[in-house]
């Protein structure tokens, strides 16, 4: 499975895509070099799914890395940007679908490619509708259905164009049902909550990991064990994740980068633009200029 060459196939410009409309771009890309993702916002559904390396995106501000396995899906409404892996080499599928109606930040058809029944179409819209949910952890199947694809659109034979309708209708039902079944902690739930809340509390500072579990009486492993569980993530990366969160929220309340620097827990404003740099691709000037057109939308 994966054994595919390097491909990028657009509608417009690729014969092999060019009787499935619904399909805006296919492709699969090797990387050997870490290399930035322009922003990316069209009225489509994404999917990218990491063959391998670790890469990091952020979806409205919000910051995860992918590693192999994992799935990033974005809705039409979404602006997502990424670099093409922290520890290159990397590699990933992804594909870009044209939703049959959105309408105000709501899907209402999911197109023409959908092959199952109406009444499941108006039940996923909503899901897609409703959560934010972005990151789906180890999720090998999804590499099953791009590797399916790429053969029925590669080589093409009797029933093909239905099959890809039913790959591409599996591959949204996939994300839809992740998305449905993830469980959330409890708010109610202090142990489950108290890491996030305490770590937001004093993200402002420098926080080491050994520190932080001192500083919530846990042991570091156990500390450690706990972030992974509850986030998908290590600390130091979750840590990154809620200052990239904070650095957000701040850029849209206009605040100076100076100031930014210090409530985000840099020592420096130029240790402060080198870390949005790395994980945005952007300076921090363009990148709260993208948070306001967002906002302004």
């Amino acid at each position: 499975m994966h054994a595919i060459a390097e491909f990028v196939w657009k509608q417009g410009t690729s014969q092999e895509i060019a009787q499935y409309p619904y399909i805006v771009e296919f492709g699969c890309l090797y990387r050997k070099t870490a290399a930035h993702i322009s922003l990316r916002s069209h009225n489509c559904f994404e999917f990218q799914y990491c063959l391998q390396g670790h890469r990091p995106w952020n979806v409205d501000s919000e910051f995860r890395i992918i590693k192999p396995n994992d799935v990033l899906f974005t809705r039409p409404w979404q602006t997502h940007t990424g670099s093409a892996g922290v520890n290159p080499p990397s590699s990933a599928f992804w594909i870009i679908i044209k939703p049959g109606k959105i309408n105000n930040r709501k899907v209402i058809r999911l197109g023409s490619w959908w092959l199952f029944s109406k009444e499941l179409e108006k039940k996923i819209c909503r899901i897609f509708t409703l959560s934010s949910v972005s990151f789906f952890s180890h999720v090998p199947e999804t590499g099953a259905i791009f590797d399916d694809l790429y053969k029925e659109i590669r080589c093409p034979s009797l029933g093909s164009e239905e099959a890809i309708r039913f790959l591409l209708s599996k591959l949204v039902l996939l994300a839809a049902r992740k998305i449905d079944t993830l469980k959330l902690p409890d708010q109610n739930s202090s142990s489950d909550t108290d890491f996030h809340s305490f770590i937001s509390q004093h993200i402002s500072e420098s926080l080491k990991i050994k520190k932080l579990a001192a500083m919530l009486q846990m042991e570091e492993h156990d500390f450690k064990n706990k972030i992974k569980k509850e986030t998908g993530l290590y600390p130091h990366a979750y840590v990154n994740q809620l200052r990239l969160q904070k650095a957000a929220q701040l850029f849209k309340n206009k605040k100076n980068l100076s100031q930014i620097a210090v409530e985000c827990g840099f020592c420096d404003q130029a240790h402060f633009s080198n870390f949005i740099k790395k994980f945005t691709g952007f300076t921090p000037k363009k990148y709260a200029s993208i948070l306001s057109r967002n906002v302004n939308k």
